[in-house]
């Protein structure tokens, strides 16, 4: 077991992952976090929010005596290293509020002066400098390591990242922050701070314009008869996009990460007087997607007392997290436009308060069945929320309310990531309708089916699992 100790500060989703991930590598590891509710359900292995894994390991790394949790600042006294974590909030506008974080480190750093600081929250350019002279502590103790994470994924992010950097100003203390790391990442990029911290920025603010993006070329693509999906495989298979690239149009970027760096390089663009006009168009794009998406679904349907199902509503598979979750946004947009909205999102079954929250936008449904039954339209905005459904199954549901074929408008499938291929939604009577491609089905007149160059028309594809 190594004889380092660390503190890691801010006991958010970073800062869980980051703790258990260390303790789990054989650090001696102390988490604190102000909040003494949030603490104490550590404790007893509950992590603020849901994450894989994550729950079982924290438990796991205490029960093990690797990992403590504390309220209290004077845990961290004697640590080698204090990590800062917290979840940064941001305002209306995606600007960084770092009061938390500054008070916070500035606290601990009292009981561990001899300590390195290492940064992992994801903030601003040039924070690292002003955070260092804010707890007194000399610019070569200071790291910053942005962090990589994806919810759902982030312990497997953790302990094996695709890229690892470390901002430093003090060869010393970036061979500390390589030796920590070394057990997860063999080979980081070292850099200086500012350019780490840059990094993040622009990393973020590229999968952002690339999701921008995609969602203006797939406006355009249906509207001349074309395929974004089809065009999507095309760009994929250029090695200077890449099969990993985002280029396939669908909900705007959520969750506050990418619109935070997006933000962060507006604001250092009005800063340094450099203009910012693709960051802007970016952010200008992204904040009118949901709008646009239902302009496309009004398209096929009116929403006065139209019953509008949305399947999928956290912000991605594998967390219950909401903030900033396109679900809710696009019930907002529905519901002023007269939609009685029903939801499903398997991560949202259980917990009263996550229902709580979801009772002022729409009402909560314990299946995606049960979220179709009588739906005019049915909403897929995450493909495992609807996991088990087939068009069959939804054409069923949906009739069971009163649609049928013969009426003016038809059911409509927003299928906003194309779960299903056009031919069995059309077969069952219902418009599928999907991002970049013009809609299919009963009530697009002059519309067939539509399917890219040499893609065979295919049987109804069920996305697994049970409804």
């Amino acid at each position: 077991m190594s004889t380092l100790r660390i503190a890691v500060v801010g006991l958010w989703h970073l800062g869980c992952v980051t703790a258990a991930s260390l303790a789990a590598a054989g650090y001696r590891v102390v988490g604190i976090d102000a909040d003494a509710d949030a603490v104490e359900r550590l404790r007893d292995g509950h992590a603020p929010l849901s994450e894989p894994g994550l729950d079982d390991l924290l438990a796991r790394q205490q029960a093990e005596g690797r990992l403590v949790v504390s309220a209290s600042p004077a845990a961290a006294r004697d640590v080698d290293i204090v990590w800062i974590t917290h979840d940064v909030p941001v305002d209306a506008e995606g600007r960084t509020e770092l009061g938390a974080l500054f008070d916070d480190a500035e606290t601990v750093i009292r009981h561990a002066p001899d300590a390195a600081l290492f940064i992992s929250a994801q903030v601003p350019v040039g924070t690292s400098e002003q955070l260092a002279a804010h707890c007194g502590l000399p610019l070569a103790a200071v790291v910053y390591i942005p962090e990589n994470l994806r919810l759902g994924q982030a312990l497997a992010r953790f302990a094996r990242p695709d890229v690892t950097v470390i901002g430093a100003s003090d060869p010393v203390t970036a061979e500390l922050a390589r030796t920590v790391l070394a057990p997860f990442s063999p080979d980081p990029i070292s850099c200086d701070l500012r350019s780490a911290e840059m990094a993040k920025h622009a990393i973020n603010t590229f999968l952002a314009t690339s999701i921008s993006l995609a969602n203006e070329l797939g406006d355009i693509a249906a509207a001349i008869g074309a395929d974004a999906h089809v065009i999507a495989r095309v760009m994929r298979a250029d090695t200077r996009i890449g099969p990993g690239a985002r280029v396939v149009p669908g909900p705007p970027f959520a969750g506050g990460t990418l619109a935070r760096d997006v933000a962060a390089l507006a604001a250092l663009g009005r800063r340094t007087g450099v203009p910012t006009r693709v960051v802007d168009a970016v952010a200008e794009v992204n904040d009118a997607r949901i709008g646009s998406l239902v302009d496309l679904l009004g398209g096929q349907m009116s929403f006065h007392d139209a019953r509008v199902a949305l399947i999928g509503l956290v912000y991605t598979s594998g967390t219950d997290t909401l903030r900033h979750a396109p679900g809710l946004r696009m019930a907002e947009h529905l519901r002023r436009e007269g939609a009685d909205v029903i939801g499903y999102d398997p991560a949202l079954v259980e917990g009263v308060e996550r229902r709580r929250l979801l009772s002022g936008h729409l009402r909560l449904v314990p299946t995606a069945l049960r979220a179709a039954h009588g739906a005019d339209a049915v909403v897929i905005l995450r493909p495992d929320a609807a996991a088990g459904l087939d068009p069959v199954t939804l054409a069923d549901a949906m009739r069971a309310g009163g649609v049928d074929a013969s009426q003016r408008t038809a059911g409509v499938v927003f299928d906003v990531w194309a779960v299903f291929e056009p031919e069995p939604v059309v077969d069952v009577g219902l418009v599928h309708l999907v991002p970049g491609r013009r809609p299919a089905g009963l009530g697009t007149p002059g519309v067939g089916v539509l399917r890219g160059p040499g893609t065979p028309a295919s049987p109804s594809k069920a996305v697994g699992g049970a409804a």
